[in-house]
C-alpha cells in the first residue's frame, strides 16, 4: 500500500482511505487501538458508506476502551445491513456493538446484541474462533 501511495500521491482515495485503513488494520491486529485511531482520523471524513472502515474504527475504539465512541461508529453499519449491504461486515459490527455494550456494563443491550449476532451465525461452522469467542462472551453475561 505504501508503494501505491508513492505512485499515486494525488489520489485522494489511496491517500485518505486506503493507506490509513491498511495501517489502522495492522495496528488493530497488533492490539494498538490508539495508533489505529490516529490513522483513522485521516479516513473519517470519507467513510460514510464504507462499512468495513467504520467497523474497523469501532474495533479500534474497543481496543482503546472507548465503548461509547465504538457505538457511534458501529450503529450506522447496522443500518447499512438493513439497506441491503451484503457480506460479513454488518454482522461483525453487531458483535463489536455487543462487546461495547458489555464493556459499558449494559448487560441487557449486550445480551440482545449477542443474540442477534448468534442468530445470524446459527448455520456457521461452530468451530470458527470468532463464533466460539462470541458464544463464550455471551455465556458470561448470563
Amino acid at each position: 500500500m505504501d508503494d501505491l501511495a508513492r505512485k499515486r500521491p494525488q489520489d485522494t482515495w489511496v491517500q485518505s482511505v486506503g493507506v490509513p485503513g491498511v495501517h489502522a488494520l495492522i495496528e488493530v491486529n497488533h492490539g494498538s487501538g490508539a495508533k489505529a485511531l490516529e490513522y483513522l482520523k485521516i479516513a473519517t471524513p470519507y467513510y460514510q458508506g464504507l462499512a468495513a472502515l467504520r467497523t474497523l474504527h469501532g474495533q479500534a475504539y474497543l481496543l482503546n476502551h472507548q465503548p461509547q465512541e465504538a457505538e457511534k461508529v458501529l450503529l450506522p453499519v447496522l443500518q447499512l445491513q438493513h439497506n441491503g449491504l451484503e457480506g460479513p461486515t454488518p454482522w461483525l459490527a453487531q458483535l463489536y456493538l455487543a462487546r461495547a455494550y458489555a464493556m459499558e456494563g449494559d448487560k441487557a443491550k449486550a445480551r440482545t446484541a449477542y443474540q442477534d449476532f448468534l442468530a445470524s451465525w446459527k448455520n456457521a461452522d461452530p468451530d470458527l474462533p470468532l463464533l466460539a469467542a462470541a458464544k463464550d462472551e455471551y455465556a458470561k453475561l448470563q
